[in-house]
């Protein structure tokens, strides 16, 4: 019954629902900065990690190819703790859920865990980020698109446009057709900074697919 009343009152009120939204947002954050001061360095740098890729890059795969690298690129000594385990302690408290071989990380934990986490080791996870994907391994590098989306979206983040912009000019135009409708924000970003004719036609492309081709952007085709 006293759901029912609230949801009623949520109906009749739907501020008052978006008051509620927010405080349970900030609830969950602080839940998070709790749980997450509470655990051990190696977990604590695993959901730091996990907290700077992008929903798409949030897989076991991504983790266990990109996490040496962070580890050797922030001087941790030593071999790097397995990814495996790291990601189980998350689990177990609840920071990240895993279906499948998928990370998914809710959006008020990923925003406490990322102000919780110093300047530097943000900085030092979107260089590593960016420089993986622009040479992924083997195993990754079956779709280039993705590849190339995946690091220019790091490669942005750091406000590192003309390094965007080189990325984009060395890829084949079809290449640049399998960025997809999702990368139209940072692609924006891209052509609006440098005005790189292999952004503008990359723009072009994904306004083209998303279905918005009365964009001037999109007369690029």
């Amino acid at each position: 019954p006293g759901l029912l009343t609230r949801a009623n009152e949520w109906v009749t009120h739907p501020d008052a629902l978006g008051a509620r939204m927010v405080e349970a947002e900030a609830e969950i954050a602080d839940w998070a900065r709790t749980r997450l001061a509470s655990r051990r360095p190696g977990v604590r740098l695993m959901a730091e990690f996990v907290a700077r890729l992008t929903p798409e890059d949030r897989r076991e795969e991504v983790v266990d190819a990109a996490w040496p690298r962070l580890w050797e690129r922030l001087g941790r000594t030593g071999e790097p703790p397995r990814p495996g385990p790291l990601l189980d302690a998350l689990a177990a408290a609840a920071l990240v859920r895993r279906p499948g071989t998928a990370l998914v990380m809710h959006p008020a934990v990923e925003a406490a865990t990322q102000e919780a986490t110093a300047q530097e080791t943000l900085k030092l996870t979107d260089e590593t980020l960016a420089g993986f994907w622009r040479a992924p391994p083997d195993s990754l590098a079956s779709a280039r698109g993705s590849s190339v989306r995946s690091a220019v979206s790091y490669l942005v983040r750091q406000r590192a446009y003309g390094a965007a912009a080189d990325l984009l000019s060395s890829v084949t135009p079809v290449q640049l057709g399998t960025l997809g409708a999702q990368a139209t924000p940072m692609l924006r970003q891209v052509a609006a900074e440098t005005g790189s004719a292999a952004a503008r036609v990359a723009l072009a492309m994904a306004l083209w697919e998303s279905g918005d081709r009365s964009a001037v952007e999109a007369r690029e085709l």
